[in-house]
């Protein structure tokens, strides 16, 4: 057998989040909201529904992904620093949440820095671009992480 590869258990179950071409926001079995802006997402639409979402109750713990061609297309319009500033700006508002770079877009320093001086967390993704793993065991309990590492 390949290393590429895990047995899952018998009674188990594992959701693996990999990035999207296409912008989507949806929520796991485990109350984990996955924003994933795609290769070029409509950032301020997806800011204005988390916004929405944190006037008058707290909105759940978010993995957000952001990949190289959305980071680009920000780079190119100048709308970069702004990017990251409103989004800065909701989790002073009270919006958790952890960034994932997957695949090439982790080396790009100037943006994990950005990321980090705004307060969020942010992580690599696994080596197959896999951002976030949901486990589920036979007696109902949820297992998360993030199976890329910390930057």
């Amino acid at each position: 057998m390949s290393d590429k590869f895990v047995r899952v258990p018998p009674g188990h179950k594992v959701v693996v989040i990999h990035p999207s071409p296409k912008a989507q926001m949806g929520l796991t079995e485990s109350k984990i909201v996955i924003l994933d802006f795609g290769t070029s997402g409509d950032w301020q639409t997806m800011l204005a529904n988390v916004e929405a979402g944190l006037s008058g109750r707290t909105f759940p713990s978010t993995v957000t992904i952001l990949q190289l061609p959305m980071i680009e297309r920000l780079d190119a319009a100048g709308e970069l620093s702004t990017f990251i500033a409103r989004w800065q700006s909701a989790r002073q508002s009270g919006w958790n949440a952890v960034w994932v770079l997957p695949k090439e877009t982790s080396t790009r320093d100037d943006v994990v820095d950005l990321l980090k001086n705004a307060g969020f967390g942010v992580h690599g993704s696994a080596e197959d671009g896999a951002c976030f793993v949901e486990v589920h065991k036979p007696d109902g309990t949820i297992t998360i992480g993030m199976p890329g590492p910390s930057l």
